[in-house]
């Protein structure tokens, strides 16, 4: 099992993300799992881990190998949200 940590935030602006609004751990493994519905009015996730993922976003994503986006470890990913979204990750 592995640990994604996601950061939410009100937006961005010139390579600059403001109004951080909170975060959330989501433990992830083999198969996919998803983060909690964006209700917050986060625009910007900020996504990190020590291993690495592949990770989408949806209304109900499901991230794989050939679907996600390579999230190398201890590297971050800059994802822009839209309302009612989550994140969906899977080890890599």
């Amino acid at each position: 099992m592995a640990t994604l940590i996601i950061s939410y935030f009100g937006g961005a602006d010139k390579y600059c993300a403001y109004d951080p609004i909170g975060s959330e751990t989501v433990t992830t493994s083999g198969s996919n799992a998803q983060s909690t519905a964006n209700t917050k009015s986060g625009t910007v996730a900020k996504i990190q881990s020590d291993t690495a993922h592949y990770v989408k976003d949806g209304a109900d994503p499901t991230a794989a190998a050939g679907t996600g986006v390579y999230l190398a470890a201890n590297e971050i990913l800059w994802l822009r949200l839209n309302r009612g979204y989550k994140i969906g990750a899977i080890t890599a």
